[in-house]
């Protein structure tokens, strides 16, 4: 397993760190619901059809839990939670009739935060390469 990287030259000394060179994961492309049903159906047992509707119901039931204001833990890979955005408001604002707490809602985030031991097994099996597109740092 590699990590692609690319470099990032930062050039404004005002930006937050100053004038240097970042890192950056390059995306090895797009993995696909279809595309893991298929890994998965060819891992085991299961026909292709009971992989997805597996995996649907999985999907359809953490939607539904994360709605319902649950966190949702996937054992092994991390949890799985929901942030609210909203403006900061006078406590007076709070208290006057018919006030409602949708007028102060910016909007939600949908948050992961993953396992101890999954950060762990990255950082003992993951090799970071530069990519190829990526241009070397001047000199």
């Amino acid at each position: 397993m590699s990590l692609k990287c690319i470099l990032n030259h930062n050039t404004n000394p005002r930006k937050a760190g100053g004038a240097g060179v970042t890192a950056q994961h390059m995306s090895a492309g797009l993995y696909t619901f279809d595309m893991m049903a298929d890994d998965i159906a060819h891992s085991c047992s299961l026909t292709r059809a009971d992989v997805a509707a597996a995996m649907e119901a999985l999907i359809e039931h953490t939607k539904r839990r994360l709605l319902e204001g649950c966190s949702v833990e996937y054992r092994g890979l991390g949890r799985f939670f929901i942030n609210v955005d909203s403006r900061l408001t006078p406590a007076e604002t709070v208290q006057q009739p018919g006030f409602r707490v949708q007028t102060i809602i910016k909007g939600f985030r949908l948050r992961f935060i993953p396992f101890i031991g999954i950060r762990r097994w990255m950082a003992d099996n993951a090799t970071v390469e530069l990519a190829d597109q990526a241009s070397p740092v001047p000199s």
